[in-house]
């Protein structure tokens, strides 16, 4: 159920610190470490020509969980599909003589990340067994201005597809972090996994690659695993990356039922899918789900708003599942409001919001709904309504918890002075009595009073001098 992984790859020229680089990483490991677990720091080695380790260095530590592979060359220089071909032949051929341990490379960054054109690169390593390209690289500096990005549109690996549209048994993964395109540390990497942890929701397997040779790199390894580690994010090769991607997506669900209030179906988990967490929406129409077994016997899932939303979200084991919905009779409540009880010199342009409980019925807030009201919560408009103007209303789905914020701004000569219900809102099967702000003029600020209200119109009032 991870938000966030880091793979920690270093690309080796002949002359890096490679056994210091991954000394330190056993060393920064808690002692008793389950690596498919994800729960030691582990990375991998692109290196071409001689690193300097010999074979039973390599073979100890790819035991450990590390990984080598080859770092293909092209000399810096762009290529044709054939001229790929045979520098890949040539240098896993050569790479396997110094290290027959190492085994056949099932992942790759090419070294000057030369790209030339649209699948040639993961074509040629399909044909060569490596299925996990880390090419992709979010540089250079007079680009990125050190401002950490998506610059793929996802930190997601994603396989390439062909120039006819097919789909190429290769994953895509950015390196979105490196130690040459001018990246500040820590904040490049704080940035990228507080967005995907946090409300925002920007999930990714963030690659970094940190060469092995001296400069900043060392520090920024040191950054890099110290942010993950303080927000308990796990810290992995890409071989361990493609495993589990290649486990989630031998997973599957199947023998999907719907009878009455019943959803029965099976799992099946793919090999290499450690700690895959399944999802079940947790609302079937106006109903909400009561149970969950698998096996007969109870699982234990926990709620959680994802893209706006709510999945019941739990431990995927292979098994046959019933997930049990019943009505929803709980009705929501008001859990936020915006500006805050008694606050003053609120501006005029300031965004009024109540937050709920849980997802209401947007269609139910309309331009009727809605009313003037007078800083003691009569319930009674202040103006006669007349010329309706269009609400500017939205209801906006909120990614952490089960809510969603109604947005009311406050203009100039478009002054709310309460929020309230009439009819009530409904919610499925119930109803909502809504708290309200009260909002009293002051000099052309304005005090925020929360109480209760029955009925919502909007009105148009005028400006004060």
């Amino acid at each position: 159920g991870e938000k966030a992984v880091v793979v920690m790859t270093h690309d080796d020229h002949s002359g890096g610190d490679i056994v210091g680089r991954l000394t330190n990483h056993n060393a920064a490991s808690q002692p008793g470490c389950v690596v498919n677990d994800w729960a030691c720091v582990r990375s991998t080695i692109y290196a071409y020509g001689n690193p300097g380790l010999d074979d039973a260095q390599l073979a100890a530590f790819q035991a450990q969980g590390h990984e080598f592979a080859v770092h293909v060359d092209t000399s810096c220089l762009d290529f044709t599909p054939g001229q790929l071909a045979t520098a890949y032949a040539d240098d896993i051929a050569a790479f396997a003589w110094l290290y027959p341990s190492a085994g056949v490379p099932q992942t790759q960054r090419t070294h000057c990340i030369a790209f030339s054109d649209w699948a040639s690169q993961p074509l040629t390593e399909l044909a060569n067994g490596i299925r996990l390209d880390t090419n992709y690289y979010y540089w250079p500096a007079a680009w990125i201005l050190d401002r950490p990005g998506l610059f793929t549109g996802s930190g997601m690996p994603m396989r390439f597809a062909n120039v006819d549209g097919a789909m190429i048994d290769v994953y895509q993964a950015a390196t979105q972090m490196s130690d040459e395109a001018g990246q500040s540390y820590p904040a490049t990497v704080n940035t990228l996994l507080d967005r995907a942890l946090g409300a925002e929701g920007y999930y990714g397997a963030f690659v970094s690659n940190q060469h092995t040779e001296g400069g900043s790199s060392g520090a920024n390894v040191t950054a890099i695993v110290a942010a993950a580690q303080a927000r308990d994010v796990p810290i992995i090769s890409a071989r361990q990356l493609l495993t589990w991607v290649d486990g989630r997506n031998g997973s599957s669900f199947a023998n999907l039922s719907y009878t009455g209030n019943m959803l029965t179906f099976a799992i099946n988990v793919g090999d290499g899918a450690n700690g895959l967490m399944a999802m079940l929406p947790e609302r079937n129409g106006t109903q909400l789900l009561s149970a969950l077994t698998r096996g007969g016997a109870p699982v234990d899932y926990t709620v959680s708003t994802v893209k706006g939303v709510a999945y019941a979200q739990f431990a995927a084991a292979s098994g046959a599942y019933a997930a049990t919905y019943a009505d929803d009779t709980t009705a929501p409540t008001v859990t936020a409001f915006a500006p805050p009880q008694g606050a003053t010199a609120v501006s005029t342009n300031a965004i009024v919001s109540a937050t709920f409980s849980e997802p209401i019925n947007a269609a139910t807030l309309t331009e009727a709904a809605f009313a003037l009201r007078d800083g003691a919560n009569t319930g009674r408009s202040i103006v006669e309504r007349r010329n309706p103007i269009e609400p500017s209303l939205a209801c906006s789905k909120l990614v952490n918890g089960f809510a969603r914020k109604m947005r009311l701004p406050l203009h100039p000569c478009r002054v709310f002075l309460g929020i309230g219900l009439h009819p009530p809102v409904r919610i499925n099967d119930s109803f909502a009595e809504i708290l309200v702000a009260n909002i009293a003029h002051r000099r052309n600020r304005w005090t925020v009073l929360h109480g209760h209200g029955d009925h919502l119109r909007r009105e148009r009032r005028g400006c004060h001098g």
